[in-house]
């Protein structure tokens, strides 16, 4: 039975690890769009919506990191790690969600 469950542990690690791969890789090619590939054009777009946006994508990265390594710290067994960095994942993904929000309400009143 801890067989079982070890190889269920590894597989959702894995698979957090999957995933945290492709929401960091969309986050960098997001980036990338804005800031290099398309950087004529959003410079007729209000800066601040674009500077809200672009940092709203790389904390939505930075959370995507901290999903894995949270796990893993818990499936170790490292109770005060796995909550501090849980912590840490809920400041990014608020201070990420309130920045879209921003986003959003600041060009409905621009």
């Amino acid at each position: 039975n801890n067989v079982a469950d070890d190889g269920i542990a590894i597989l959702l690690f894995v698979l957090l690890c999957f995933t945290a791969l492709i929401g960091i890789v969309l986050s960098v090619y997001a980036v990338y769009k804005i800031c290099v590939a398309n950087a004529e054009t959003i410079k007729l777009v209000d800066k601040c919506t674009v500077n809200s946006a672009v940092s709203c994508i790389i904390l939505h990265g930075i959370t995507c990191l901290l999903d894995p390594i949270g796990y893993a710290l818990w499936v170790k067994g490292d109770e005060r790690g796995a909550a501090i960095t849980w912590i840490v994942w809920d400041v990014f993904w608020t201070a990420s969600r309130l920045n879209l929000y921003f986003v959003y309400i600041y060009r409905c009143f621009a």
